[in-house]
């Protein structure tokens, strides 16, 4: 079989990504598609290898590939290929990573087949079918080996030259040469090489005697990297043909962006750098002119449009010459800008109570705000913020790149701790500013952990109840006595419930008179029916995850979007792309924005849903109900410590669009209830949504696939006990009511309030009428978690790390970072096989930590991770562990950590 053939059956798949005609394919729903793609495309260089002699049309190619397809049952698959085939602007197929070259290399005796593979994976990254000259490469029989290919050159089973100048090679300058210990020789100049100098080129500092890299695209991040370089190739830099670093804008008009950069070290042979902007996602830019030479350090973009964001694209050029036969042009740099509004502004208002385990986060989100500041000179910043200990709630005004700290807090309040659990509290700032800075357009972010569907209760006892040990895997999110849960716990422990917050937004905006544009709950488990209908008059439009959120807080690529030229639906829409784009395939997560109008049409279709599966029950239809709802996606927000983070029962909360679905596929046509699943589905077409599914850092072995919007409370097993199903247990009209807290069974807590769809719906009377058993009122535990860090395998610079103990202390010590953009490092731990916890941050001038753990029968491992001034992981270090005969039980935190590409 041609499969056979290809040896599509044996194939290793390394970090590729896929992408048909423009198109990013991703999610479990397109795992298999993406995987049999993955297993043809990799063989692509050798098939053309071993058939280089008959010159095959692309279209024969996609014929080929669109058999093989066929062939595993891909008929999805088929289309795409076969459509790929045509002639069209957008037919390409692309990857990134690495091919595997392993079948190729197979009983290579020559060199070692560790070499080979290098020499292969060159050939695959840099374009080697358009070289000048590929002389036998990819070519190995009884007499050419890897030897005998162009421009390499072996000694005692070793590549000890490789000369490749003036070849045409283009693609990024591989770290994979470190794996040629006996390189002495290696030359590449006049080429198209592009991107960073890795720092395993200080690897080969101790063999190459012969280097030349010039006439390129090629910088260096690392300090040790580029002085490695500078040792094997002085004056390599001025050679490069690369962006210019530093862009930014340094002064806004109505109609002009003064632009300033530095420039390159190469200056000779001519060129420019070429300005280009554009006003429209995914709309080609416009080039508006160039500088006269790549000395300038300056430009001015004139003829823009007032109060109107941009992106702007510079790139250098570099005509050929003698030492190069190609025009270079660089990677390009962008930045995003908006020229001033005549009259017009926006105020962002970030509220972050993080008096508990995010704590630490909070520096890194003030400069992130600041950055965004520095590019939109439109918006105006003022975020009220309180973190753990005492005496340091704060207030600053962030504009145009510059915070002050403000003293109103202390002025109104007499002192500088305030509960921010209170909402008397969010109440205050959030009027405050609109007082102070009343503005065209206002954006609220309510940052923390979020509690989502959360009950308002009062204690019946009088005191909180005793602090209990954390369950493993899990916290308990009612936080009275509870250590370490999502409230404001130096003040005496609190949260804020969902009728908190609603009363709080309420008593902002005038219950409702005065709506913000847009709020933006950055938060877990928000996007709830019940919270979005509680909130609904105090904003046109909302932003929430109905899933865990991950705090990746790009807030400095939020800022530039906040402008008076877009409206409110097309801010929410940057919002909720930028916040999914800022995440990997690790931190599967749903958001979606909604307005007013929406929420209630949602919930009317809901209510009407309601009437019909009450009907359907009374008539024996439950079996059908239970279906669709056990088929349904489940946001995992209850018990997840004991259910290991599994998405399904006993978890309440689910999609609402995929239980729609699924009754309508189970329900007669034109009955009732498949007539009103239809309608929710209707109601639910005009909510933008955004979903990542995969496989999550904390818990791998598992797949999170949620990819609906707003989530309603499920109907699980009919006879489900109330510690099971506890949501449902209290969602009644009825108040005051008294209910059992299951943490502490002895504890009882008084129901102080109902939510507004519970009073308005229907929703309510299908799911009283659902459940068979007398349910006793209940208040359950569900978990609450940090996102766990992201660090994507593109950090290039290792840290070493060594731990030692010394009598009750331990003691911490790594290596300083080189990376230029390193700002601070965070210093994680893990329990035993638990999640990494951020347990420290400090500065660059610190290279050693030590605490005074207490006993434990587990061990620790830590990790020391170096990170740029907007969240960026650019070194990470090795693990250190801690035996379990040497530890001690310490509280640990876990942040999230962001690496980009």
């Amino acid at each position: 079989m041609i499969g056979d053939y290809l040896g599509i059956r044996n194939m290793r798949i390394r970090n590729v990504e896929l992408r048909v005609m423009g198109m990013r394919i991703t999610g479990t729903r397109n795992i298999e598609l993406r995987n049999k793609f993955r297993r043809v495309m990799n063989k692509r260089h050798q098939l053309q290898a071993k058939v280089s002699t008959v010159n095959f049309s692309p279209i024969f190619l996609h014929f080929l590939l669109a058999v093989l397809l066929l062939l595993s049952g891909s008929k999805s698959a088929v289309a795409l290929v076969l459509t790929n085939a045509l002639p069209s602007e957008h037919s390409d197929v692309t990857f990134s990573g690495e091919p595997s070259s392993e079948a190729l290399c197979t009983g290579v005796t020559r060199i070692s087949e560790e070499e080979c593979n290098v020499l292969v994976a060159l050939y695959q990254q840099t374009d080697g079918e358009q070289w000048h000259n590929r002389t036998n490469w990819l070519t190995i029989d009884e007499t050419v080996s890897p030897c005998e290919w162009y421009g390499v050159t072996c000694e005692g089973q070793h590549v000890t030259a490789l000369n490749l100048a003036s070849n045409r090679l283009s693609g990024q300058f591989s770290a994979r040469f470190a794996a040629l210990p006996m390189l002495n020789e290696l030359v590449l100049n006049d080429n198209q090489l592009r991107g960073t100098i890795p720092l395993a080129i200080c690897r080969l500092a101790e063999t190459l005697e012969v280097v030349h890299v010039e006439y390129n695209q090629l910088t260096a991040a690392n300090r040790r990297a580029k002085e490695c370089l500078d040792q094997l190739n002085p004056q390599w830099l001025t050679t490069q043909t690369i962006p210019p670093t530093d862009l930014k804008p340094t002064r806004f008009m109505t109609d002009t962006i003064e632009l300033s950069w530095t420039s390159i070290p190469y200056t000779a042979d001519g060129g420019y750098y070429e300005i280009s902007y554009t006003s429209r996602h995914n709309q080609p830019f416009t080039v508006h002119g160039t500088t006269t030479n790549k000395r300038s350090g300056s430009y001015l973009l004139d003829g823009l449009t007032p109060g109107q964001m941009y992106t702007i694209r510079i790139r250098t050029y570099t005509p050929a010459h003698a030492q190069q036969e190609n025009e270079q042009w660089s990677d390009a740099k962008f930045t995003v800008s908006t020229t001033k509004s005549t009259d017009d502004d926006v105020l962002l208002l970030v509220y972050f109570p993080a008096d508990n385990d995010l704590s630490p986060y909070v520096p890194s989100v003030v400069r992130r705000l600041e950055y965004g500041s520095r590019l939109n000179p439109n918006v105006r910043v003022l975020m009220l913020t309180d973190q753990a200990g005492d005496q340091n709630t704060n207030l600053l005004d962030i504009s145009e790149g510059q915070i002050t700290p403000s003293s109103a807090i202390q002025s109104t309040w007499g002192t500088n701790e305030l509960d921010t659990t209170d909402p008397a509290v969010l109440a205050w700032f959030l009027k405050n500013a609109r007082t102070l800075y009343p503005a065209s357009r206002t954006v609220v972010s309510i940052m923390g952990h979020g509690v989502g569907w959360t009950p308002e209760f009062t204690w019946q006892m009088g005191q909180a109840p005793e602090e209990t040990l954390l369950p493993e895997g899990g916290i308990p999110a009612l936080p009275k006595g509870l250590h370490a849960t999502p409230g404001d716990v130096t003040d005496n422990g609190g949260f804020l419930s969902t009728l908190d917050l609603a009363h709080a937004l309420a008593e902002a905006t005038d219950n409702g008179e005065n709506p913000f544009d847009l709020i933006f709950f950055d938060q877990c488990f928000q996007g709830n029916l019940d919270v979005l209908y509680e909130m609904r008059e105090t904003a046109q439009v909302f932003v929430s995850s109905p899933s865990y959120a991950f705090l990746s807080a790009p807030y400095h690529q939020y800022l530039p979007f906040l402008t008076p030229a877009k409206t409110t639906e097309e801010m929410a829409n940057a919002i909720i792309h930028i916040y999914q784009n800022s995440l990997n395939e690790h931190h599967p997560n749903a958001i979606f924005w909604a307005s007013k109008d929406d929420i209630e049409a949602v919930a009317d279709a809901v209510s009407t849903l309601g009437m019909a599966l009450l009907d359907a029950t009374n008539a024996g239809q439950d079996a059908r109900i239970l279906q669709a709802s056990l088929e349904s996606k489940y946001v995992d927000t209850t018990q997840c410590g004991r259910q290991n983070l599994i998405l399904g029962p006993p978890d309440e909360l689910l999609g609402a669009g995929t239980f729609a679905q699924n009754l309508k596929r189970l329900f007669p046509a034109n009955s009732g209830v498949e007539a009103a699943a239809d309608g929710v589905i209707q109601a639910l077409e005009n909510i933008e949504g955004n979903a990542q599914v995969g496989r999550p850092y904390l818990a791998p072995e598992t797949i999170w696939d949620y990819d609906d919007t707003f989530t309603i409370l499920a109907p699980l097993l009919r006879d489900a006990p109330a510690s099971v199903v506890w949501r449902a247990s209290i969602y009644t009209e009825e108040s005051p009511l008294t209910a059992t807290w299951t943490p502490v069974p002895t504890q009882t807590v008084s129901i102080t309030g109902t939510f507004a769809f519970i009073q308005d719906g229907e929703w309510d009377e299908f799911i009283n009428a659902w459940y068979t058993n007398d349910l006793e009122p209940t208040v359950g535990d569900w978990c609450h978690y940090t996102p766990p860090i992201i660090v994507r395998h593109t950090v290039t610079e290792p840290l070493s790390l060594e731990l030692t103990r010394l009598d009750d202390r331990v003691t911490l010590v790594w290596g300083d970072t080189a990376e230029e953009n390193a700002v601070e490092y965070w210093i994680l731990a893990r329990q035993g096989d638990g999640n990494w916890r951020t347990v420290e941050v400090a500065d660059l001038t610190q290279t050693n930590y030590t605490f005074t753990p207490p006993l434990a029968d587990r061990s620790y491992h830590f990790q020391v991770v170096a990170q740029s001034e907007l969240g960026v992981a650019v070194a990470q270090s090795n693990e250190a562990t801690l035996s379990a005969d040497d530890t001690t039980d310490a509280h640990f935190l876990y942040l999230p950590l962001i690496s980009s590409e």
